[in-house]
């Protein structure tokens, strides 16, 4: 093996802003707003070092910003209440349902291939 498959344990802010598709300066943004949450290492020339768990941490924050549309004061009160549990629970569900429409929408596209719409058929009716 060489090493290519092999999972890092620690990773660079560009990586994990291309992970989450977010810029490296929201990434910052958010760790200095949620600093009693977040805090990834640093080394001394403050390159920092995310872990897989400061990963987690920061798609929790994704989730409320992003999906819930909370704002900053809000997502920090709802991980402050410890309601954090439930946010782990819910961004994992919307990011693996994310990943099914991914899922069926390439096997969609595979059969529109395999089988070029039919005159008779209407292709809405079969696959929305």
């Amino acid at each position: 093996m060489d090493g290519t498959d092999e999972k890092k344990y620690q990773y660079k802010i560009t990586e994990v802003a291309e992970m989450l598709h977010e810029t490296s300066s929201t990434l910052r943004f958010w760790e200095s707003k949620f600093d009693f949450y977040v805090k990834p290492q640093t080394n001394g020339h403050n390159t920092r070092k995310y872990k897989e768990e400061d990963i987690q941490k920061l798609k929790r924050i994704q989730y409320l910003l992003r999906e819930r549309k909370l704002t900053i004061e809000g997502a920090k009160a709802y991980l402050k209440d410890n309601k954090g549990e439930r946010v782990i629970e819910n961004s994992e569900v919307v990011e693996r349902l994310k990943e099914i429409k991914a899922e069926l929408l390439d096997i969609k596209n595979t059969m529109l291939q395999m089988y070029p719409a039919d005159t008779e058929a209407d292709d809405d009716e079969c696959f929305d």
